[in-house]
């Protein structure tokens, strides 16, 4: 059945709902996802921030990794500092600089969190109108 115009009603069939519905889980599927991708950059920030801010006191004993699950233990010891700039190009850097780039990660992060719980919880209110709506369908055609 086709939507169809009754003054200023728009009448959509139950399969449309049902669609919608799968929709909208599929987008808050995605939208989790995002979520939990966004608290796993955030925490690696933190963890580079205070990793920085220990190297910054002197040297310190740790267990060093090489590659392929091998490590070493030994000193690191922060003479200098680099990053990564897009498309691999490594350049030498100061730590107040890098300090400055991860206080304005952790901010990027916090307002795309932000912006991604807000959609969660529309989405969800979304999921919770359709369902409600089937299950009144549902009780509509067993009236019926």
């Amino acid at each position: 059945m086709a939507e169809t115009k009754k003054g200023n009603q728009q009448t959509i069939t139950v399969e449309q709902v049902r669609y919608l519905r799968a929709v909208e889980k599929d987008k808050l599927m995605q939208l989790t996802k995002r979520k939990r991708t966004v608290m796993r950059m955030m925490s690696e920030n933190s963890v580079v921030k205070q990793n920085i801010t220990e190297l910054g006191k002197g040297s310190k004993e740790s267990i060093i990794p090489i590659g392929a699950g091998i490590y070493v233990s030994g000193t690191i010891t922060a003479n200098s500092f680099k990053r990564t700039l897009p498309g691999n190009v490594v350049l030498p850097s100061s730590m107040e600089d890098i300090e400055k780039e991860l206080v304005e990660r952790e901010k990027i992060y916090a307002k795309d969190l932000e912006q991604v719980d807000k959609e969660i919880a529309t989405t969800r209110q979304n999921l919770q109108g359709m369902t409600a709506l089937l299950k009144m369908s549902q009780k509509q055609g067993k009236k019926s």
